[in-house]
């Protein structure tokens, strides 16, 4: 424990409490993390943590602008490949995979970092990430909407579920609010109310153990219908719209089933302010930009771990590193691929300048990110070529036999003993190997199915792209077709102009002869009147 005063208290609390990996602590595990962690002052150019050393601390920064280098094997120097900028956290791959720092990280400037040391990170953050999956598995498997889903993707389900508690007559969910996301009821009950019309709040129904509610909201973009009170005492677990997005689109079909049934959803969108929007459009840039610095990095560590399989360095411990990080990874690149669609879906802002702003940063990330999967794709399938080859040849060596008794042959019975105690250790060995097989075939296809799903990524990037050079053909045919009416404008108006010149010339024309013949012929009347 590291003391700490209420000032710097606050500081840790405020640096934290967006940091991915304490979300599903609770008030008291909470209060550990603030107990164990301590503060490290930093000068321009000082190294925090260096590519290739063991790792010590997690760190989680407070103030300060930070640069992330590689140096990939065979280069003279290391290259810049990211940063960060008074947030964000760093260093719990070596921490949690106990495997060396995949880069280096050097502050730019004056800086403060709150750290925690492996033991402690270890025993907080991994045991509870254990115990908390295992728990929110068994209530997972209660939720029949979710009966639909694969094993492993109830496994991430629950790894993205975040532990509230409320106390009687707590409100949970208020009637107009945004949706943030949906919350499973793990213990107690719910009671759903609704005002219509200005009138008092009636109950519309109750939500038990293994329910769920809030759901209609996340999947219509509308303020909440109603509003939700905890009988009792409630626990429940939280799942944010960015998670409800990337992890039940095999129950959306289910859900809005169920929301056609409701007559509710009715209500009009909220409207974000322009710095509201440019704010959120901000954040979730900085997010897209930190997830494709955490994929390069890992991209790094698993090209070391790769070139390794099938070496004297091969492991299961190797193995098993490689398949964590690698679907680790996985989930990075498809919360960064939900964060990109998201940077679509904003209000486009009133300012041209802003708007060039934000097409250029949409456009800078894509192509950050693009690369990015490109190498996390290549060593995705190096990998699995180096698993399948040696589930190959594993299988070959599976297919020698045991030691049999010759038919009708005479064996001394302490022979005949050793012999079965031969072939019982013979049976167990073949055992363990083929359950390494069957555990190595099944790290196999989880790893295919994580390319899979990086390559519906590439094609919903390339959707997108596509899209979005259509909207921008469009525009540049209609600029084109103004650039067309104007200039046949330019050459009516120039029509006109000649035509009024034209019509200009004739009636002084027209004037001048019709001035001179009422000249001569009042000089002609003239000269007749003095006759």
């Amino acid at each position: 424990m590291h003391p700490k005063s209420d000032i710097q208290r606050a500081r840790l609390a405020a640096a934290v409490k967006n940091i991915f990996l304490f979300r599903s602590l609770d008030v008291f595990q909470m209060q550990e993390v603030l107990d164990a962690m301590f503060e490290r002052k930093v000068t321009p150019g000082e190294s925090v943590i260096e590519q290739g050393d063991d790792g010590d601390n997690f760190y989680v920064i407070e103030s300060g602008q930070y640069s992330i280098y590689v140096q990939p094997d065979g280069a003279a120097a290391p290259k810049k490949v990211g940063g960060y900028d008074s947030s964000g956290s760093f260093g719990e791959l070596a921490l949690m995979y106990n495997m060396p720092r995949a880069a280096t990280i050097q502050a730019d400037t004056n800086g403060s970092l709150w750290a925690m040391d492996r033991q402690t990170f270890r025993r907080i953050i991994l045991k509870n990430a254990f115990k908390k999956r295992k728990m929110y598995e068994k209530l997972l498997e209660s939720v029949p909407m979710l009966k639909t889903l694969e094993p492993y993707e109830r496994m991430n389900l629950a790894d993205a579920l975040v532990p509230q508690t409320f106390n009687n007559g707590e409100i949970i969910i208020e009637q107009g609010d945004d949706a943030d996301g949906m919350y499973f009821v793990e213990e107690g009950t719910v009671r759903i109310m609704r005002a219509e019309h200005n009138q008092e709040e009636r109950q519309v129904s109750t939500v038990t153990k293994g329910g769920y509610l809030g759901e209609l909201a996340l999947l219509t973009n509308r303020p909440r219908a109603a509003s939700a009170y905890a009988v009792g005492e409630v626990r429940l677990a939280f799942l944010d719209r960015e998670a409800f997005e990337r992890l039940l689109g095999p129950c959306m079909d289910v859900m809005k089933r169920e929301m056609q049934q409701d007559p509710s959803v009715t209500m009009d969108a909220y409207q974000n302010g322009e710095g509201a929007k440019e704010a959120e459009f901000q954040r979730i840039a900085q997010n897209i930009s930190t997830n494709i610095q955490k994929i390069s990095q890992n991209v790094s560590s698993m090209q070391r771990m790769v070139r390794q399989l099938g070496t004297p360095q091969d492991t299961a411990d190797l193995r098993a590193q490689l398949h964590q990080i690698q679907h680790y990874t996985n989930q990075l690149a498809k919360d960064t691929h939900r964060s990109r669609k998201d940077l679509d879906l904003l209000p486009a802002p009133l300012s041209p300048s802003t708007q060039r702003q934000w097409k250029l940063q949409r456009e800078r990330l894509t192509n950050d990110f693009t690369t990015a999967l490109s190498s996390f794709q290549n060593v995705q399938r190096q990998a699995a070529e180096q698993e399948r080859e040696e589930v190959k040849r594993a299988r070959a060596e599976s297919g020698t036999g045991f030691f049999t008794e010759s038919e009708g042959g005479r064996h001394d019975p302490l022979v005949q003993l050793g012999g079965h105690q031969s072939q019982t250790q013979a049976v167990m060995e073949e055992e363990e190997r083929m359950q390494e097989l069957r555990e190595r075939e099944t790290a196999v296809r989880q790893l295919e199915s994580d390319i899979m799903d990086v390559n519906q990524i590439f094609k919903d990037l390339a959707t997108m792209v596509h899209e979005q050079g259509e909207v921008i053909d469009s525009i540049e045919a209609n600029v084109e077709s103004t650039h067309m009416n104007v200039g046949q404008g330019v050459q009516q108006l120039a029509k006109a102009s000649d035509y009024q010149s034209w019509t200009r010339k004739q009636t002084v024309t027209l004037l001048a002869v019709f001035l001179f013949t009422a000249l001569v012929i009042g000089l002609i009347l003239r000269a007749r009147w003095r006759h």
